[in-house]
């Protein structure tokens, strides 16, 4: 049993706050124009041969998704269309944002694979203090705790 449904079990889930835009502001991608890194950082992919280091398993990987967003629309309809509904899981943030990004909020249910409150909480773990643009879809490596890809050109089947 993952570590997230042990908790689930035992207590409520746990939700982000409301969007506040008032206490915590617009939303902005923080990046710093001297950062030659891509804004869509992470990049992997998943191979059959496990050659990029996310090989392919049944089980391992998490797709966060947003119902507003068509680029995530794209990567859930590729996952049913090839069948793997019961390969890759998907969940789906709140469609409102403040600084804080896309959080997960009674309205779409929270976070089954990590308890996170923000998708934020997803890019921290894979790099600490993050500063880049968090997004969805998002690939998530349930194996090694990390986002494979946020790279909405490249991701999907």
């Amino acid at each position: 049993m993952s570590q997230a449904a042990a908790v689930s079990q035992t207590t409520r889930p746990v939700y982000a706050s409301p969007t506040d835009v008032a206490t915590y502001g617009e939303y902005t991608i923080r990046w710093d124009p001297a950062d030659t890194r891509p804004l869509y950082r992470f990049t992997g992919r998943i191979t059959a041969d496990g050659s990029s280091g996310f090989p392919a398993e049944p089980g391992r990987y998490h797709i966060y998704a947003g119902w507003f967003c068509p680029w995530a629309h794209r990567v859930t309809l590729e996952r049913a269309l090839h069948g793997l509904e019961d390969v890759i899981s998907v969940s789906y943030v709140d469609g409102t944002r403040d600084t804080r990004g896309w959080g997960f909020r009674e309205s779409h249910g929270p976070d089954p694979v990590n308890g996170f409150t923000l998708l934020r909480d997803a890019y921290e773990r894979t790099e600490p203090g993050f500063d880049g643009h968090v997004s969805v879809p998002t690939l998530w490596d349930r194996q090694t705790g990390q986002v494979v890809s946020n790279d909405f050109t490249s991701l999907g089947i």
